[in-house]
């Protein structure tokens, strides 16, 4: 096919035909070869042209201009989208998390607002429900002041299986034990408790009638203190119970037991045998299902 070259070209004029271009020496047309220009700097280079190829610098990332725009070799992301070090857009809250989601690592930056900071805080609490390992907090609760008993509504859920219920800080006015009664079941409790004088003779309380968890922790006029293992309170079937604890401030052994009634529990309550207590926490963990 013959080409029609323009009249009267200016020198280093550069003439295009399909994929193939000629440039001007002044007297002759010549073959033109197009090499694409290389860059190495920080900052985006000023009037690319397609297929010229950007190192940036400060980031050892390689780009090649096309279509218009800087794109990242090996990773079909153009730069204009895409975030340049130091920068962050905004970011709302984190409130919910799946197994799927991904996090980008950001060490709050002096740019960034408190509104648009991922804190380790709020990061955290979010995962908590459905991606944190072992024991997850559903629930805390204060015990207040003289009381002889404390209720604790929406402990157990059909969110987990097995719980595990701690008790600390805060005072009796005597040394006594504490129990567990679930919801508002006060019968069929049967339980054994294996306690040692602190060093002397092994000896052994329970019942097959009881009217709640009894032995399952202690108070005394220095703490009040309990770690209670309570299985499949929130299915209809018996619950069980473990617990180390204490029957008197001098009496310290192992605790097991179980309510047999079908039963589907949501709350519980911490009671202390005689007297009252004052100040302590106490706090209900959700062992993970998976």
């Amino acid at each position: 096919m013959a080409i029609d070259f323009p009249n009267s070209p200016t020198l280093n004029q550069i003439y295009t035909v399909g994929s193939r271009s000629w440039i001007w020496d002044g007297s002759t047309w010549n073959i033109y070869a197009n090499v694409p220009n290389r860059y190495i700097q920080d900052a985006p280079p000023s009037s690319p042209q397609s297929g010229d190829q950007w190192f940036e610098s400060d980031t050892g990332r390689l780009f090649v201009y096309y279509d218009s725009v800087w794109v990242e070799i090996g990773n079909a992301t153009d730069i204009a989208g895409a975030l340049q070090p130091g920068q962050v857009t905004a970011l709302s809250a984190v409130t919910s998390l799946t197994t799927d989601d991904v996090f980008p690592v950001i060490d709050n930056p002096s740019s960034a607002t408190a509104a648009n900071k991922i804190t380790y805080g709020n990061l955290v609490t979010a995962m908590s429900a459905s991606l944190a390992p072992g024991l997850v907090l559903v629930k805390t609760q204060a015990i207040g002041s003289g009381v002889t008993s404390v209720t604790v509504t929406d402990a157990f859920s059909s969110t987990y299986d097995n719980y595990s219920i701690t008790v600390s800080g805060g005072v009796g006015t005597g040394s006594e034990y504490l129990y567990v009664q679930l919801g508002s079941a006060t019968s069929n409790y049967r339980f054994s408790y294996v306690y040692g004088n602190l060093g002397s003779t092994v000896n052994t309380a329970g019942t097959v009638a009881g009217s709640s968890f009894q032995y399952v922790g202690w108070a005394n006029t220095s703490m009040l203190s309990a770690e209670i293992f309570i299985g499949n309170p929130f299915a209809t079937k018996m619950t069980t119970c473990r617990a180390f604890a204490g029957k008197s401030g001098n009496e310290a052994g192992m605790f097991s037991g179980v309510q047999i009634d079908s039963t589907s529990f949501t709350s519980f309550v911490l009671g202390v045998g005689a007297g009252t207590m004052t100040g302590g926490t106490i706090r209900v963990y959700g062992y993970r299902n998976s």
